[in-house]
């Protein structure tokens, strides 16, 4: 997946992929997560992937834009897509400031 296709990653597609197609890991191919979408593709006879595309869609739906574009999204272009301008003063895993 090249820079531009990761800039346009949006949530609320991928939520709705989730909900979809989540059983054949569609939310996973779409976020770039490759190796865990041909899972879903392998196991999905199984049922296990529609519980793990429910528990997927949970999150995703908790997620907000921002932490969702720190998630899957870690290039520089997808601070601008998702209407952050900059980023100075975003805290870290420990709370502090960078």
């Amino acid at each position: 997946m090249n820079a531009t296709q990761r800039a346009e990653l949006n949530r609320d597609k991928a939520l709705k992929l989730a909900l979809t197609v989540g059983w054949l890991g569609g939310h996973r191919f779409y976020t770039g997560q490759t190796v865990s979408a041909i899972a879903y593709l392998v196991f999905f006879w199984t049922l296990i992937p529609v519980f793990l595309s429910l528990i997927d869609a949970a999150f995703l739906a908790r997620m907000s834009d921002d932490d969702f574009a720190d998630e899957f999204c870690p290039l520089p272009e997808c601070a601008v897509a998702s209407n952050r301008t900059s980023l100075a003063g975003k805290k870290n895993s420990l709370g502090l400031t960078t």
